[in-house]
């Protein structure tokens, strides 16, 4: 009899896991993931999500369309989403380099923040480029090492020719256009600085437009910037050994001023 109770326990425990995903509209799975701090289940912003291009005019289960209801939370990646179920570009981002881990689609364009390319709170943004490229580019997004405070020398030139269009190194797409968003080689905006500025185009001596001291990648960058630090050093030992023996030899004075031995 035990047995037989704890056999139906169970049978109704996987027939009834998941049920207030039923109805798969956003209140039921909010039930859920809409509460932050609950143990293995993923958090999803409330406003963050009815403010998005996608809150407005889909359910969720119409992006996640693997859950079972059933099965919900007991089957591990159900959640996952295939974007070309509705969106025919193709993501190629560093596809040609054979990284382990490269980029998805919510690693630029978040999973449920997503808003209109035009809009200043989009990830994808001219100003929140530099922001979302930085997840796997952080050197050439501005982060600093050890080496890395020596900077390229570049000589001002800008804005020229076109007066209409915007010059920023901060806007990652007007450099690398099609290849920075999905992995193309074609022109995505009105920015031309590929043309002058593209690794193809960009001869050696107009300098490294991100500098990386990175032995293999850029040597004559990492040299300078070895010995630039080697520099730092040696004039500060310099200037602390100069400052000790003034120190010394004005305390051996003002003994001798005193007649100390």
């Amino acid at each position: 009899m035990k047995r037989s109770v704890l056999i139906g326990v169970a049978v109704l425990a996987l027939t009834t896991w998941g049920e207030p995903t039923g109805g798969a509209d956003v209140a039921d799975c909010m039930q859920c993931h809409g509460e932050p701090g609950q143990a293995g289940i993923p958090s999803i912003s409330r406003t963050d999500y009815k403010n998005s291009v996608h809150g407005k005019v889909l359910d969720c289960r119409e992006c996640h369309t693997r859950i079972d209801t059933q099965m919900h939370g007991m089957i591990q990646g159900d959640g996952a989403v295939d974007c070309n179920l509705c969106h025919e570009q193709v993501n190629r981002h560093a596809a040609r380099s054979m990284a382990a881990n490269r980029p998805q689609c919510h690693t630029c364009h978040t999973r449920h923040r997503i808003h209109k390319k035009t809009s200043a709170t989009s990830s994808v943004h001219p100003r929140q480029l530099r922001k979302t490229c930085r997840q796997c580019h952080p050197v050439e997004c501005g982060q600093r090492n050890l080496l890395s405070f020596l900077p390229s020398i570049r000589v001002a030139s800008h804005a020229k020719q076109d007066f209409s269009l915007t010059y920023d190194d901060a806007d990652c797409v007007g450099c690398h256009q099609g290849e920075a968003a999905h992995g193309e080689e074609e022109p995505i905006s009105a920015q031309q600085c590929y043309k002058c500025h593209s690794q193809r185009a960009n001869p050696e001596w107009m300098g490294y437009i991100h500098t990386n001291a990175d032995l293999s990648r850029q040597p004559a960058v990492f040299f300078a910037g070895v010995l630039h630090l080697a520099l730092v050093v040696f004039l500060g030992g310099w200037g602390l050994r100069s400052g000790w023996r003034r120190m010394a030899g004005r305390h051996r004075r003002d003994q001798e001023d005193v007649g100390l031995p």
